[in-house]
């Protein structure tokens, strides 16, 4: 008896993108400084590059010892960031740092879902990049009022992929900076940051 291959038989069946992965996030346009970049083509998988130039970023004194400010707001779903990358970032202290943020101060950064509210920077406030219980990325202040600090190298997200259900309520992600100390920082200072970060992720989908 003659043995027929029936693997070809079934027609494939071919879909297309989901619809919740062709939804991009919106960027933060308050500040001003903040563009954004989307790469995307077959698949779920997505590349966002936000670019910061000279974006103001107020640090409170007192017990919050930092800022931050919103850069990105994804679309609603099931956000899983596959790895992320920071670049910089470039710090210009533009108050007088007698008496605001304390001259050549190392600041230390990173990407959260929530926005920097005390020092030292930990859990939601890295949770994007590096991560939640990584050692966040560090960032020199102004010697000189109005004059760049010196740039500092790039760090990239934890090894293990962080997933965020913002189904309800979408994912932010946040430029956070935090100041070591009480002693670094004497009353509340006003700095711009110029800075890439980059995150490469996919929408699960809307669980509600």
């Amino acid at each position: 008896m003659a043995i027929v291959n029936n693997i070809f038989s079934t027609p494939t069946i071919g879909k297309s993108r989901p619809s919740d992965a062709n939804t991009v996030g919106t960027v933060n346009p308050t500040p001003g400084g903040i563009s954004v970049e989307e790469f995307g083509k077959e698949g779920m998988l997505r590349r966002t590059v936000v670019t910061l130039t000279a974006v103001p970023v107020t640090l409170i004194d007192a017990t919050v010892q930092g800022g931050g400010v919103l850069l990105y707001t994804f679309p609603e779903g099931v956000i899983e960031i596959v790895g992320a990358v920071c670049t910089g970032p470039v710090c210009t202290t533009t108050s007088v740092l007698a008496d605001t943020l304390n001259t050549g101060v190392t600041l230390t950064w990173g990407l959260g879902t929530v926005i920097q509210n005390a020092t030292p920077l930990a859990t939601t406030e890295i949770d994007i990049c590096p991560g939640s219980g990584i050692t966040p990325g560090a960032a020199v202040a102004s010697t000189t009022i109005n004059v760049a600090g010196t740039a500092t190298g790039g760090f990239r997200s934890a090894t293990t992929k962080a997933t965020f259900n913002g189904s309800t309520t979408p994912i932010k992600a946040h430029l956070n900076i935090g100041v070591p100390t009480g002693a670094d920082i004497d009353a509340n200072a006003t700095i711009t940051v110029t800075c890439q970060v980059e995150f490469t992720w996919m929408n699960h989908g809307d669980v509600t």
